[in-house]
């Protein structure tokens, strides 16, 4: 009896146990349903017995699809993943596990999962961490972009031709500078170049001068753009205590905070050294050229003066000499001036290539420079031409190499001569250089082909040119016995055109002799050729048959000399700094127009369309200080648009520019409140006195 009451009160004990037991789990669980976190429970089979709300509703399962089935049942798509060894490990060893893992389709989740082993099975909490973890990847894909981004700065800074410095805070205390920088600045390459850092990094073997007055720190480009002012068009002078200075031309700019303030800024410059140098060897070439320019102007009155004494002396031949005489003065003039005007090109030519040579591969100088020397070129061509059209007397002689010249003359001729003729160049000679003018040895050759040509006109055939090599020896038949004996050049023109009777041989040389009929020549080519090559010391030779062609033979001393080649170009013209609208539908003029405009120091703002010419200015008519703009152009003309702007603002100047006057003149310009009326072509000095005449005026 005594043991089946002690049985019933344990009977009785397990029931209350149970039902404490019964009480906790579902304490438990209403619990685990309350937390946002996934639970999970296994048995020793890896049967699912347990799963939270949140758990079903992460892993996209009803009840009924989970509890009582392994993992590998409710999910057969994935039976290999780290979740499933984890668990075992955790169960195996008997310790907690700590893991993440991504699930694939079709859940495409990332979970965090925290496994706790029983003894009926195994807990696991986990929780979806896609958005973390697609952050964190953002981060480390931001960090590497910005990592390269750096890298990327650094190479454009060791590869930019141009001076760049970057400045890092707004007192510009720390200052990196480029390759070309460093290079410039004569420091190792990452040495710190401010000089407002610390005396023992800052640089000491220079000082920054600007208008013959040495900076101060806070004057300074970078320093000044660190602190928020945007610098354009700076230009300083570098001086190194060992004299040697370098002139820099560039801009700075400031960079910004997130809240907006200065935290540094960032400069490009540009060394215009050689520039400036080429600059103030142009103004010393002009004033040279202006003395030249008077003596030749007295040495032209002297010509004039005499050619009209001559006129006189020779009653009987007055109307001949009369046009000869006015076609002489006209060709002293034409070479004197063309003369000078190479001078002046040349200087163009050569300081051009010297700037194109010396700036950096890529830099936008480059361009003007090519059309700077495109335009030379063209007109050197032009000079060439007229000093072909006439010889100036009494030209200064110097050692010419011939070759080249009668090259570029058949140049010439091919553009002029009929397509029948063709024109064959033979060299033969060792050396041909000898004591002349080049005008005058284009001259020579320009005649001598000339009437050739005129002897092939009908049928057309074969022009010989060439150049040999001659000792002439005393008593020698082949020149005149007036020569004196030593080297020569011999050039040799030959056709074959009609050719010579005997008698024609004879007066071919005389002044006025001609074959040809009235209005087809004046009788002075050859003559003219005769004098020059007796006046260089040499002499010529003819050789004709009727019907068979005609041998032209020059013979000119040579001499041992090297060619020179003498510079001389000016440029004064008086610069400014007002803002100017340039507009012209010509882009070869408006590119011009700019680039002209910005070497006087003007700020430029060039368009080929008038009416978004128009449309610019109205949208802030206070942001130019003048406009110069085209006549015809399409949509709306120069005078419509000057019209326009003076309607928007009364008194803003106004220059007008046409190739032509059908349409509008000085007066219509005047009355419609122009300032200035200009015809084309624009010589860029006159342009700039009229620009600037117009600005003072308003000023």
């Amino acid at each position: 009896m005594q043991e089946l009451a002690a049985l019933r009160k344990r009977v009785a004990e397990l029931e209350k146990t149970r039902a404490e037991f019964e009480r906790l789990r579902e304490k438990h669980k209403t619990s685990l349903e309350s937390i946002t976190d996934g639970f999970v429970s296994f048995d020793r089979g890896w049967h699912y017995t347990y799963a939270n709300d949140a758990a079903l509703r992460v892993l996209q399962k009803s009840r009924e699809e989970l509890l009582g089935r392994t993992p590998w049942e409710a999910f057969p798509e994935s039976p290999h993943l780290k979740f499933y060894t984890e668990f075992t490990r955790s169960c195996d060893q008997n310790i907690p596990v700590h893991f993440e893992e991504f699930y694939p389709e079709p859940l495409n989740c990332w979970f965090e999962c925290h496994c706790y082993p029983g003894p009926d099975g195994l807990s696991v909490y986990f929780q979806d961490v896609t958005e973390r973890k697609q952050a964190e990847e953002a981060l480390r894909r931001s960090e590497e972009l910005e990592r390269q981004r750096a890298e990327e700065l650094k190479t454009v800074l060791d590869a930019v031709p141009a001076c760049v410095w970057i400045s890092h805070d707004p007192d510009s205390s720390h200052i990196t500078g480029s390759r070309v920088a460093d290079e410039l600045l004569r420091l190792p390459y990452g040495a710190e170049s401010s000089l407002t850092a610390p005396e023992s990094v800052r640089p000491q073997h220079f000082k920054i001068v600007k208008g013959g007055r040495e900076l101060t720190n806070d004057e300074l480009p970078v320093q000044r753009a660190a602190r928020g002012t945007e610098v354009r068009n700076f230009e300083y002078s570098i001086v190194f205590n060992d004299g040697t200075t370098r002139y820099m031309v560039g801009n700075a700019s400031p960079l910004y905070d997130g809240q907006g303030e200065p935290r540094g800024s960032v400069a490009a410059f540009v060394d215009i050294t050689e520039r400036k140098r080429a600059e103030a060897a142009l103004k010393r070439a002009r004033l040279d050229l202006e003395f030249r320019v008077q003596e030749r102007t007295a040495e032209l009155r002297k010509a004039y003066e005499k050619l009209e004494t001559e006129m006189a002396e020779r009653a009987k031949v007055e109307e001949q000499l009369r046009q000869a005489h006015k076609m002489e003065a006209i060709g002293t003039l034409a070479g004197g001036i063309a003369h000078d005007f190479n001078n002046m090109l040349a200087a163009i030519i050569g300081f051009s290539e010297m700037v194109e040579e010396d700036i950096p591969e890529g830099s936008p100088i480059q361009s003007y420079i090519q059309r700077i020397l495109s335009a030379s070129f063209r007109g050197r061509d032009l000079v060439k031409q007229i000093l072909t059209f006439s010889r100036k007397a009494e030209l200064p002689r110097q050692p010419v190499s011939v070759l080249p010249i009668i090259q570029e003359t058949i140049q010439l001729l091919r553009a002029s001569l009929p397509t029948t003729i063709e024109i064959r160049l033979i060299t033969k000679a060792t050396t041909d250089t000898i004591q002349a003018s080049p005008a005058e040895v284009q001259q020579v050759l320009m005649n001598l082909a000339t009437n050739a040509a005129m002897a092939m006109r009908e049928h057309g055939g074969i022009l010989h040119i060439s150049l040999g090599d001659i000792d002439v020896e005393p008593d020698s038949p082949v020149v005149d016995p007036d020569v004196e004996p030593g080297e020569y050049l011999q050039i040799v023109v030959e056709d074959s055109g009609s050719g010579m009777s005997p008698d024609v041989m004879k007066r071919v040389f005389e002044p006025f002799f001609t074959t040809r009929l009235v209005g087809e020549g004046t009788g002075m080519g050859l003559a003219v050729v005769y004098g020059i090559v007796k006046s260089l010391q040499g002499t010529i030779t003819v050789e004709s048959e009727p019907g068979v062609g005609s041998t032209f033979r020059v013979f000119l001393p040579k001499v041992r000399t090297e060619t020179a080649f003498e510079l001389t170009q000016p440029d004064q013209s008086p610069r400014g700094t007002e803002r100017i609208l340039f507009v012209d539908d010509e882009e070869l003029l408006m590119e011009w127009g700019q680039a002209a405009l910005e070497r006087l120091g003007y700020t430029v703002t060039a368009l080929p369309d008038s009416t978004e010419a128009l449309k610019l200015f109205s949208s802030d008519p206070s942001q130019f200080d003048l406009v110069m703009t085209d006549q015809t152009m399409p949509k709306l003309t120069g005078l419509h648009l000057a019209r326009k702007l003076l309607e928007i603002r009364s008194n803003i100047p106004i220059i007008l520019c046409t190739g032509h006057s059908d349409t509008v003149s000085q007066e219509t310009a005047k009355e419609a409140g122009i300032k200035e009326f200009l015809m084309k072509p624009l010589v860029k000095q006159e342009l700039a006195q009229v620009i600037r005449r117009v600005l003072d005026a308003k000023a």
